[in-house]
Formats: C-alpha cells, sequence, structure tokens
C-alpha cells in the first residue's frame, strides 16, 4: 500500500472554526498528522472531500 500523502497546500491559513482553508484540516488534524496511522489519514481525507476540499489537488507552491 502507497503511503497517504499530507494533503497540505502551503497556504496554512484558518478561519474562524480553525479549519485551513488550504487544506480543511482542523488545527488538530494538521498538527498530529505525523502520528496517524495510515487508517486514520485515510479517514482524514474522506473528512477533508465531506468539508469541501480536494486532499489530492496539487500544492499551491512547488518547492
Amino acid at each position: 500500500m502507497d503511503k497517504i500523502k499530507n494533503p497540505c497546500k502551503l497556504i496554512c491559513k484558518y478561519d474562524h472554526n480553525l479549519m485551513c482553508m488550504g487544506c480543511y484540516r482542523t488545527r488538530e488534524e494538521v498538527s498530529k498528522w505525523a502520528e496517524y496511522s495510515e487508517d486514520e489519514k485515510l479517514e482524514i481525507f474522506k473528512k477533508i472531500i465531506e468539508r469541501g476540499g480536494n486532499p489530492y489537488a496539487k500544492k499551491r507552491y512547488t518547492f
């Protein structure tokens, strides 16, 4: 199984609900990403889609 990639879009601006406007993750999901299992990361991908985001989209910047 391929490793689930971090859905960060390198925007990192939060709305009033503490939801990142770039990747549609909560602050907690962002800060704990490295600690999550692959199954937990997949569940977060599903939540991102439900929230209107696209975890498969390209990053805003490429360095």
